[in-house]
């Protein structure tokens, strides 16, 4: 549990790794679209490695998370951080 004196803020980070190996290639070219439309209220930005689609944000909401339930995409296959 984090404590913080002085302000309160509801701001929170988070990021994911994607392994590719695990992913099919469509799905990884959906999550990027949904990136780089206007639907990602988040702000989430993302390189992309050769093994691996990394993102991050520093306003999670939870829109990303309801994107990606749409997909196919296998269970751990991703790997989210966030505080």
């Amino acid at each position: 549990m984090k404590i913080r004196q002085g302000f309160v803020s509801n701001s929170s980070t988070a990021s994911f790794i994607i392994t590719k190996k695990d992913v099919e290639e469509k799905t990884i070219q959906a999550i990027k679209s949904y990136l780089d439309s206007d639907e990602n209220s988040d702000g989430w930005s993302y390189t992309d490695l050769d093994l691996t689609l990394d993102g991050f944000t520093i306003m999670d909401n939870g829109a990303f998370h309801n994107f990606l339930k749409t997909t196919d995409m296998p269970y751990g296959a991703i790997i989210f951080d966030g505080e």
